[in-house]
């Protein structure tokens, strides 16, 4: 549901920046957004096989319930569709996902996933997915500043989910550091939209910034044990990743809110819980 939520944001900025609605457009920028999170997830699957067989032996392809032939035939089925999608939109369109497919490759063959590279990686392949709903509609300069935010948005969690990973020792100085990139993030972007003019309602970039705080504290709730508690829980560390995770959705609606495209937002709200319910219903493994 996450490249859905991006597309409608990224198409929301559009839509600020005086470019028509099309629902059609829009339709196949999803599709060619959830093409590339399969393609993600399968080739991260892939490359770390050998890993989960080990720290993770419940995955379907260390538990063997899929195949690597199968694994294999559905990233590349999941590229196709990618591209194709995005081909059908527009060229820009299409560039857009050759680049986050591209960076999703580098990101997973790159040994240890790139450190530090590797989270600015993860944060332009969400902007990326991002700014492919501006580019199915036709980006303007609103586009280009959401993404940028949802970058630092993305790079926030990914760097702290460093911690999480064992790739990095626990410091609290990184929560502090990552709680404070997510809350410039969360309210820069809003207000820089508002500066130059694309929120179009200020009872919705109101709405937008409620969203922000809202989710902000949700974060903070969990991390401020974490930089004050005098011990730390590894489940606290999950936690928190999967809360920032969610987290997404509010920075997309506070987005596509901001921008004064309601409808948008609340597709947005709507896509968070159905993601809610399909976690619930299909464990993550």
């Amino acid at each position: 549901m996450s490249p859905l939520a991006d597309v409608l944001a990224g198409g929301a900025t559009a839509i600020a920046a005086g470019r028509p609605a099309d629902s059609s457009a829009l339709g196949f920028a999803a599709l060619a957004g959830t093409g590339c999170f399969v393609f993600g997830m399968t080739l991260n699957d892939l490359v770390d096989r050998a890993k989960d067989t080990i720290h993770s032996p419940q995955r379907p392809l260390p538990s063997g319930r899929a195949s690597v032939g199968a694994a294999r035939a559905q990233a590349g089925i999941a590229a196709v569709l990618a591209l194709g999608s995005a081909a059908f939109v527009s060229p820009a369109a299409a560039v857009c996902v050759a680049t986050m497919l591209a960076c999703i490759v580098a990101y997973d063959v790159i040994p240890g996933h790139g450190g530090a590279f590797g989270v600015l990686l993860l944060g332009a392949i969400r902007g990326l997915d991002l700014a492919l709903g501006g580019f199915a509609l036709g980006a303007g300069t609103p586009t280009y500043i959401a993404a940028l935010g949802y970058a630092l948005f993305i790079g926030a969690i990914a760097g702290f989910a460093r911690m999480e990973d064992g790739e990095v020792a626990f410091d609290r100085s990184r929560v502090l550091r990552a709680t404070g990139l997510l809350a410039f993030a969360s309210f820069a972007t809003p207000m820089t939209l508002e500066l130059l003019g694309a929120a179009k309602d200020r009872r919705c970039l109101l709405l937008g910034l409620v969203l922000a705080l809202a989710g902000i504290a949700r974060w903070w709730s969990v991390a401020g044990p974490l930089v004050f508690g005098r011990r730390v829980d590894p489940s606290q560390l999950r936690r928190c990743v999967g809360i920032g995770l969610s987290g997404l959705f509010a920075f997309d609606a506070a987005i596509a809110f901001t921008c004064g495209v309601p409808a948008f937002g609340i597709g947005i709200v709507v896509a968070f819980a159905l993601a809610q319910v399909f976690v619930r219903a299909l464990p993550p493994s």
